[in-house]
């Protein structure tokens, strides 16, 4: 999805040639710049007040750049993350599993079955990412740590290769009612200057689970057309104003030569 700031025309540049002052085309310039300022701004400000998927929003507004259009007077206000196109056309609802047991960590249990074990991090309120709610975060604080000690068996993956597994000295688990947070661990490690926790529940996925690893359908919000048409008429009005303000300086101009 790409928004081009750029007066169209080749009567612009003959425009430019004839009233070529640096004057004449700082003024478009400007208005270039002010009008892709006012694209990025509300781009941004209407994905926020979306009702897209957080995670999802908050990748799609990290991907959106701005570029000099290596003219004096063009822009580009772009993004090319997938991110964008999940909020702005929507998934159809599909099955995790057959993702989840292809990866590189995949096993093949000992009767055959392929499984993994999925970590969902979950962040701490106000942060990025999947944030747990505070009277959830209260509880889990306060937990035994868990860490990881060192590695251990080696395990068979589904594509053939062999894996050693981590070991943990395991801590308390969260009992929770919510099955999003039951047997959530807080992760500790050592880092500069003291400790660091991060909080994961683990989910075992099986190829022998049915129907519990489906997405769900998620509809399109559509931020990219609606912002389109909100900002054409005022950016239509900047750059008026602008070749207005040029012309009249041309004029002058010339008016100072005879």
């Amino acid at each position: 999805m790409r928004v081009g700031m750029v007066p169209s025309g080749n009567w612009f540049r003959e425009f430019s040639n004839i009233f070529g002052s640096q004057s004449n085309n700082d003024v478009l310039a400007r208005s270039v710049r002010r009008s892709a300022n006012l694209v990025m701004r509300t781009w941004v400000t209407m994905l926020d007040e979306s009702a897209a998927k957080p995670g999802w929003k908050d990748r799609y507004r990290e991907s959106i750049k701005m570029e000099d259009g290596g003219d004096y007077a063009s822009m580009t206000i772009f993004t090319e993350s997938k991110f964008a196109s999940f909020v702005e056309d929507g998934i159809k609802s599909f099955d995790m599993k057959e993702g989840l047991l292809s990866g590189p960590k995949a096993r093949m249990g000992k009767d055959g079955t392929p499984y993994t074990i999925v970590p969902f991090r979950h962040s701490t309120p106000g942060a990025k990412g999947r944030p747990m709610p505070k009277e959830v975060y209260d509880l889990a604080k306060g937990l035994d740590a868990s860490v990881v000690t060192g590695t251990g068996k080696i395990f068979n993956t589904v594509r053939g290769d062999k894996m050693r597994a981590k070991t943990y000295k395991w801590g308390q688990r969260l009992d929770h009612q919510n099955k999003r947070y039951k047997g959530m661990t807080r992760m500790e490690q050592q880092v500069k200057g003291g400790s660091q926790s991060q909080y994961f529940t683990f989910r075992v996925v099986s190829a022998k689970a049915v129907g519990k690893w489906i997405y769900p359908d998620v509809p399109a919000v559509k931020v990219f057309g609606p912002m389109s048409d909100k900002v054409r008429p005022q950016i239509n009005e900047i750059m008026q104003k602008a070749v207005i303000q040029r012309a009249e300086e041309g004029l002058r101009y010339l008016a100072g030569k005879e």
